[in-house]
């Protein structure tokens, strides 16, 4: 099959574009992404869709990209939407399968604009050319608990860097949206390392994240170069939000709705589905902060175990109903 995508993400399309045509398909893809120089992925030239305006698709833009772009779109066999899923709206009038995989909370940007979400939730729950995915059982349930449709969970693999941990830097790598202070001389943040590539990352001893989301490609691209990777456990990452740090910041959109906000998804029911509690990546776990700083009371864990069997048979019987 031949598949086009248009995404404001990078590396999920990546991903997906890897194993897609590793089994045999097609995915041609535009960026609208400002990281877009990471992958080399082009931009999308269009009168109609802006990196400045996609967050205000309506009907009326949503009609006037299909009248724009029909002729050069028509020819592919299907659509992917991944960030953000509202994209879906760009394709439905060629009546072909959409491939829409939720990779961070789908409701984005219409969290604010009640008529907007209502719009887009019936495009997904009526319209049977569009086939929900997640890459992450966390979005998984987010999807099912406000969707009535079946959300399928296929995980990310992220084998595309081709990159392996070397270890050739004694020093830990420090990935955390929080501020701790001053480092013991081992340790450095991740904004200290400047523009790096993954190779630059790969070679530092091992790398600890202070999560701001349950799900992000980084931690699966760093699992599969075999970094040990260090994370709070579940019960310190509660203890720690219940005092006030802001741990898991992205878990949803600011939105005005009650039913969407932090505290409803910031316990263990929902942070257990995080793909470094529920065991879909291999990881090392902290109970204390002050214990990431003593090696000898860590045990580390780099065996990256691929999931890459599992990823591709899903995706292959996934793909088969739409051929």
């Amino acid at each position: 099959m031949k598949f086009f995508n248009i995404d404001c993400h990078i590396s999920v399309i990546a991903d997906i574009k890897n194993i897609f045509e590793q089994l045999g398909h097609t995915v041609d893809h535009k960026s609208l992404s400002g990281h877009k120089w990471v992958f080399g992925f082009e931009s999308f030239d269009s009168p109609v869709l802006k990196e400045s305006n996609w967050k205000s698709i309506d009907q009326k833009m949503a009609d006037g990209f299909y009248e724009t772009h029909k002729k050069e779109l028509d020819c592919y066999d299907a659509f992917i939407c991944i960030y953000p899923l509202s994209f879906i709206k760009l394709f439905e009038r060629f009546n072909k399968p959409i491939i829409a995989i939720a990779a961070t909370r789908y409701d984005n940007p219409y969290t604010n604009e009640p008529t907007k979400l209502n719009w887009l939730n019936s495009s997904i729950e009526e319209n049977n050319n569009i086939k929900l995915f997640s890459n992450n059982q966390f979005d998984q349930k987010y999807c099912n608990l406000f969707l009535k449709k079946e959300c399928t969970w296929i995980p990310s693999l992220c084998d595309y860097t081709k990159a392996k941990h070397t270890k050739e830097i004694k020093k830990s790598v420090i990935f955390s949206k929080i501020n701790f202070g001053a480092l013991p001389e081992n340790f450095i943040y991740q904004n200290q390392l400047g523009r790096y590539t993954w190779n630059d990352l790969y070679s530092h001893e091992r790398i600890i994240h202070f999560p701001y989301n349950a799900s992000t490609m980084s931690i699966f691209e760093q699992h599969q170069a075999g970094v040990p990777l260090f994370f709070p456990s579940l019960e310190l990452s509660l203890n720690l939000i219940e005092k006030g740090v802001p741990l898991f910041s992205e878990i949803c959109f600011p939105s005005s709705n009650q039913d969407r906000q932090p505290e409803k998804f910031l316990n263990k029911e929902w942070l257990r589905s995080s793909d470094f509690y529920n065991g879909t990546i291999e990881c090392n776990y902290f109970d204390n902060i002050n214990d990431i700083f003593n090696h000898s009371r860590n045990k580390t864990n780099n065996n990256a175990k691929s999931n890459k069997d599992l990823v591709f048979s899903k995706w292959l019987s996934a793909l088969s109903e739409i051929t």
